[in-house]
């Protein structure tokens, strides 16, 4: 599994599709994205217990915001 920053990197990237969208819009998708990853964990898992799927993805999204 990647570092958290290694994750976020990774996001950043494939999110890049167009090199006109710029950096903000680029990390909004990611972040969308991550969200959409912790909904599904959500949905198939257990909704009351964080697990360490949702921690780790929580983790990319404030290093994602950061940015």
């Amino acid at each position: 599994m990647r570092t958290i920053e290694e994750q976020a990197e990774h996001m950043l990237r494939i999110m890049t599709v167009d090199m006109s969208i710029d950096f903000w819009q680029t990390q909004q998708c990611a972040i969308k994205a991550c969200e959409e990853i912790i909904e599904t964990i959500r949905v198939f898992g257990d909704n009351e217990i964080k697990t360490p799927n949702i921690i780790y993805w929580e983790k990319v999204i404030k290093n994602l915001e950061s940015r």
